[in-house]
């Protein structure tokens, strides 16, 4: 049956990426946007995971890992299912798909995620969105979201593990200075000097200008 034939696949993309054929790709990027999010306590914020220059595709595994003390995966895309999952991207979203694993643990600060392309669809390549994780700030502190596993595989059963070094930096602060970042500061702060002295230097020409002769 087509159920049957759905669960084999998915068996067998499990396989290729335990088992396949494993090959280096330097030249392919794996980033996420933005770099750094500031967030006070009970705020949310969304990051995405984006490749470069990947090679024809059929499906992907990721793992990430972030320290649940002080944000908690708030995004739940699929009401049937237990526990919160992320969001798929647009790389392999928009075509025939099936999502094999997607789970995110609050309590150990992990998640796993696997996904691949059915036939007929045909391999992706170049660039696009992965996944994208929202987060929910729970108390004050400096954390990170970082990949703990990067796994792409194709139809002919290889495995493509591309060089990473992604982490994102977290600030959960309820200081508003500490919001704002400190080279942007000084910069609004001397702008705003400069218009004060500005505004002053015009009243006193016009002063000058309206005084009898």
């Amino acid at each position: 049956s087509y159920l049957m034939q759905i669960k084999w696949l998915a068996a067998l993309t499990l396989v290729f990426f335990m088992y396949g054929t494993v090959s280096a790709a330097d030249e392919v990027k794996i980033y996420f946007h933005p770099e750094k999010i500031t967030l006070q306590p009970g705020d949310t914020g969304a990051l995405t995971l984006f490749v470069e220059n990947i090679s024809p595709v059929y499906g992907v595994e990721l793992g990430f890992g972030f320290d649940p003390d002080i944000v908690e995966v708030t995004a739940d895309t699929d009401e049937k299912k237990n526990g919160v999952q992320l969001e798929d991207g647009e790389f392999f979203g928009h075509k025939k798909s099936m999502t094999l694993q997607n789970q995110a643990d609050n309590i150990t600060g992990t998640i796993d995620y696997v996904k691949t392309l059915l036939n007929p669809a045909s391999p992706m390549q170049g660039s696009g969105q992965l996944v994208k994780v929202t987060l929910k700030a729970k108390q004050t502190g400096t954390a990170s979201f970082r990949i703990t596993k990067v796994k792409f595989g194709t139809q002919k059963g290889s495995v493509i593990v591309p060089t990473y070094q992604a982490e994102l930096s977290i600030l959960v602060s309820d200081r508003f200075i500490d919001t704002v970042d400190k080279k942007k500061l000084l910069i609004i702060a001397v702008i705003a000097l400069l218009l004060i002295a500005g505004i002053i230097l015009l009243l006193r020409r016009r002063k000058n200008r309206n005084k009898p002769l």
